[in-house]
């Protein structure tokens, strides 16, 4: 048998493994594993899962480290939500004893806080420096900027971000290597208010729709501030609940509640 813990990140659901005294899944099976696990009918089900292990002995300086796993069994380089929910499995483990902390990921070693507001965690990831690929660039007759933030990701601004066909319009520019060589994640928002976005996220993985992402909240907000149409601090509202993203210079921070929903065991998984 093999134990997991849920986790979500707004809606953004997780299944974590915990490799931090040892491994549980070998290498050459975890993308294997994680499309079985992360079956919504046959297995527990989940956006992806995430395997916290210590960080890597060669001179890491980090105090975690998290592989995450898509639920098409590709592996991410990062994870906004995905490592909020990592760390608040780590409070809850007693992994770490201090407000500040780093996590080794493959998109470089990653800056966390966390408080608690009541009985409920709220964790704050500095994301790694953003980078601009491009900015509206004309495509299928939509204007849309390629920011990498851990991950790619495309946002694309509308009138109204409830009418448009996520699924019919979003796989074009995911799968378009025009945009990115490696496809991306793609995002449609909408300013709703002073400082305040509403967004839909089909995520390159997943290949659907999510209630959340993380790295996209960040996108988004970036190329809002970029436009010059929000402030410093912005919240994104998503299906799943609401992220704040900070925005001073070069420092880009993400800030939301993260949750454990349940363990178990995994007993059959075919």
């Amino acid at each position: 048998m093999i134990s997991f813990s849920k986790l979500h990140g707004n809606g953004n659901d997780f299944i974590l493994i915990d490799e931090f005294n040892g491994p549980v899944v070998p290498d050459n099976e975890k993308s294997n594993f994680s499309l079985k696990i992360c079956d919504r009918h046959f297995g527990v089900g989940g956006d992806g899962v995430l395997f916290l292990s210590k960080p890597d002995p060669s001179g890491s300086s980090a105090d975690l480290k998290m592989r995450i796993f898509n639920s098409d069994g590709s592996e991410a380089e990062m994870c906004g939500n995905g490592i909020r929910c990592l760390i608040k499995y780590a409070v809850d483990a007693q992994y770490i004893d201090k407000n500040s902390l780093f996590v080794e990921t493959l998109a470089g070693c990653i800056k966390a806080y966390y408080n608690f507001e009541g009985q409920d965690l709220v964790v704050k990831v500095k994301l790694s420096a953003p980078k601009f690929i491009f900015s509206n660039r004309e495509f299928d007759g939509l204007l849309l900027s390629l920011v990498n933030t851990g991950v790619p990701h495309a946002v694309i601004f509308v009138d109204d971000v409830k009418s448009v066909d996520l699924k019919k319009i979003a796989p074009k520019i995911r799968y378009s290597t025009e945009i990115s060589p490696d496809g991306c994640n793609v995002n449609f928002a909408q300013l709703v208010g002073k400082n305040k976005i509403t967004i839909r996220t089909y995520e390159r993985g997943v290949e659907d729709e999510t209630l959340s992402c993380g790295t996209g909240a960040v996108a988004v907000a970036l190329v809002a501030k970029n436009l010059g149409i929000v402030d410093e601090e912005v919240e994104i509202i998503n299906l799943g609940g609401r992220l704040k993203i900070s925005m001073y210079g070069d420092l880009v921070y993400l800030e939301g509640y993260a949750f454990r929903v349940f363990d178990g065991f995994l007993v059959d998984l075919r």
